[in-house]
């Protein structure tokens, strides 16, 4: 799965870039809705790799791989945000 998401001024907390508990709100929205609303994941993981700041027409891409592995990246660049793995 694949899902696109603009980042907006409510996503960005007082050091002015995402917060943390976006990344895994974010990761959920990846998930088919069969998973989502049947698994209940006890092992989370994130991988801050780069913070995300609030740019103008700031879009990241967020892949989701098999075993629920979300990679987040910005959609210009390329360049990896987190991975999060949920089990």
């Amino acid at each position: 799965n694949t899902f696109e998401y603009t980042i907006l001024r409510r996503d960005i907390d007082t050091n002015h870039h995402v917060n943390n508990l976006n990344y895994l709100t974010f990761a959920f929205e990846t998930l088919p809705e069969e998973v989502y609303k049947n698994t209940s994941f006890t092992d989370i993981a994130i991988q801050y790799k780069r913070e995300i700041r609030l740019r103008r027409n700031n879009r990241v891409l967020l892949y989701t791989r098999r075993q629920h592995i979300v990679t987040i990246k910005n959609k210009e660049t390329g360049e990896v945000h987190s991975i999060i793995r949920l089990k």
